[in-house]
């Protein structure tokens, strides 16, 4: 018998808002975004941990993929299916091992036809290890895929210049590189990121090289949208409960922007100061 996939885009049952301000960080079409922690799911062999992981981390999203070069064995979907039916996931496709424009367009289009899937998130990562994208084929294949219909969100190598012909094309969020894909190595990049997320009005999300909760929150701390977190859960002993660690921090990180932080000072204040006196 032939699985009919219902997918529902209004809030998913296990899904409640702990980011405080309650409104969806990005609506378009009839895609209605709350969750500000973002998962990847690829690197896991057990449906019962993507759901421990998808649970703890309160995500909306799930991501799906095709692996034409077969560079990893994945999850079956209808396996994936059967352990999230009852929290009714909004599915993303991933072009995240397309290696040039091309192929990443044909990744999509095969998303779409074999799963109905129109929002995409747009990877292309030419080099060896697959850990940096290629702006100029990455605007190339947004180009085409928007004029397609698609909902893009690519994820960019932090630049001004690339952002803004991005979100001219019709780019409905950016992913902005913060660090090495799978580096752990923290967030590398913010000062040009802040840069870039002032230059656009489109959402704004971070990923790769994050390694702790702190480097999830200090992305959401500084006005970020959202984050996505891949191999910080994943390499975790307990990566469900790494992913709930996260979801605290990126809802910690969200009062802590909507508070205001204290603006960093270049000299220290003096414990006789009126700022101390409190």
């Amino acid at each position: 018998m032939e699985r009919v996939l219902v997918v529902r885009m209004t809030p998913i049952s296990h899904f409640d808002d702990d980011s405080s301000d309650g409104g969806p960080w990005l609506v378009v079409n009839n895609y209605n975004l709350r969750s500000r922690l973002i998962v990847g799911i690829e690197q896991y062999n057990s449906p019962e941990v993507v759901r421990d992981v998808f649970i703890g981390s309160n995500s909306e999203l799930l991501i799906v993929t095709v692996d034409k070069r077969k560079v990893r064995r994945g999850l079956p979907l209808t396996a994936l299916l059967d352990y999230l039916k009852d929290l009714s996931p909004v599915l993303v496709g991933t072009t995240c091992y397309a290696g040039s424009s091309d192929e990443a367009v044909l990744t999509a289009r095969l998303l779409r036809d074999s799963l109905g899937v129109d929002l995409i998130k747009l990877d292309v990562r030419p080099d060896k290890d697959r850990s940096l994208p290629d702006n100029t084929a990455t605007i190339k294949a947004a180009q085409v895929l928007t004029n397609e219909g698609f909902n893009i969100i690519p994820m960019i190598i932090p630049e001004p210049a690339a952002a803004l012909e991005l979100q001219r094309i019709g780019c409905c969020a950016l992913r902005l590189l913060a660090g090495s894909v799978r580096s752990g190595l923290g967030v590398t990049n913010l000062q040009i990121m802040m840069a870039v997320k002032d230059a656009v009005s489109i959402p704004c999300i971070g990923e790769g090289g994050i390694a702790t909760v702190a480097d999830a929150a200090i992305i959401i701390q500084n006005g970020f949208d959202a984050v996505l977190v891949n191999s910080a859960i994943t390499k975790a002993a307990e990566p469900g409960l790494m992913a709930k660690a996260m979801r605290h921090a990126v809802a910690a990180g969200r009062l802590c922007y909507l508070a205001g932080m204290h603006p960093e000072q270049e000299t220290a204040a003096l414990s006789g100061d009126s700022e101390c006196r409190n």
